[in-house]
């Protein structure tokens, strides 16, 4: 079905862009996976106009025989389904309850305001933490400087307006930064003001 290749070869082409991160991964897992369903349950451009055309009995010039609208739709739900249990099944850890979907953390499109902005994606960069944490102690840093260094992304990324990928470039490239006295410490993590003040020096 020309509808159901079109969306796969969407994914395909956004999966092999160089600068692909996870949290766009998810995202165009989502949205193909969405079209797909989409097309089992309704007919999509390609098959709406083969469907007229058959109408005739012919479609491009080959009869058609046995042919019926309910028949099409099944074997259009079948297709389909089979497609996105097979997609499921192969990229499942792109799924929304993923470790990698846990990423989403990052992209400050989707940050809630007010109080809930504070503790949003504390949880899940907390998981991404214990996940990673051989890499964290082999590299000679800690979860709770992780976590200082989210909290600070988070103060320093909230009023951008551009894409994700844009946003983590510009922050990345600033290089390493200077630290009080204990601010990344369990006891004295960063308060909103602290952040918000190492923001204005940074900018």
């Amino acid at each position: 079905m020309c509808d159901t290749l079109d969306l796969l070869k969407t994914m395909s082409l956004q999966f092999q862009q160089n600068d692909l991160i996870p949290g766009e991964a998810v995202e165009y897992l989502e949205v193909c996976v969405s079209g797909m369903t989409e097309l089992s349950l309704q007919p999509g451009e390609q098959h709406a106009k083969m469907l007229t055309d058959a109408e005739a009995g012919v479609f491009k010039g080959v009869e058609l025989s046995n042919v019926s609208e309910g028949r099409l739709d099944s074997e259009r739900k079948r297709i389909t389904n089979t497609l996105i249990t097979h997609i499921e099944s192969r990229l499942g850890d792109l799924s929304t309850q993923s470790l990698v979907a846990k990423f989403h953390a990052l992209n400050h499109h989707n940050w809630p305001s007010g109080e809930d902005f504070i503790l949003h994606g504390q949880q899940d960069f907390e998981a991404l933490c214990r996940h990673y944490q051989a890499i964290l102690q082999h590299e000679g840093t800690s979860s709770s400087e992780v976590m200082a260094e989210y909290r600070l992304y988070k103060v320093c990324a909230k009023n951008r307006k551009g894409p994700l990928r844009e946003t983590l470039q510009e922050i990345l490239q600033r290089g390493p930064r200077s630290r009080k006295p204990g601010f990344t410490s369990r006891v004295n993590q960063p308060t909103e003001d602290e952040m918000e003040e190492e923001l204005i020096e940074l900018e």
